[in-house]
């Protein structure tokens, strides 16, 4: 947890997720999981702005688990971006959109909540 005392400082969560389907996992329950642990260090930090990172895209296999993280992330009012690190796909829009909302929240002060 202590890893996370980094994050007080920050204006927009990123939360990046596997969305290969090449690790068995279930990318909406490792969402969940890792809101949990955010939300058990200092649950005023997922008032901020966040978005959900759609990694790995390029390696798709199988079922596609892209619907699934959007349905989760839909649930929770956060916007999805699909991207790959390989290919270059949708990384421009992700550029695009964390700078939006690191924008919009200038003139907000950062509050670091947990010492």
């Amino acid at each position: 947890m202590q890893f996370l005392r980094h994050v007080q400082r920050t204006r927009v969560l990123a939360h990046v997720v596997d969305a290969s389907g090449t690790s068995g996992r279930d990318p909406g329950a490792d969402l969940l999981a890792v809101r949990e642990e955010v939300s058990r260090w200092d649950p005023s930090l997922l008032e901020r702005p966040q978005l959900v990172v759609a990694s790995k895209r390029d390696a798709v296999a199988g079922a596609d688990p892209l619907p699934r993280l959007r349905a989760a992330a839909g649930d929770l009012g956060l916007r999805v971006l699909a991207v790959s690190a390989l290919s270059g796909e949708g990384v421009p829009a992700l550029k695009r959109r964390l700078a939006a909302l690191v924008a919009a929240t200038r003139s907000e002060p950062v509050v670091e909540a947990r010492p």
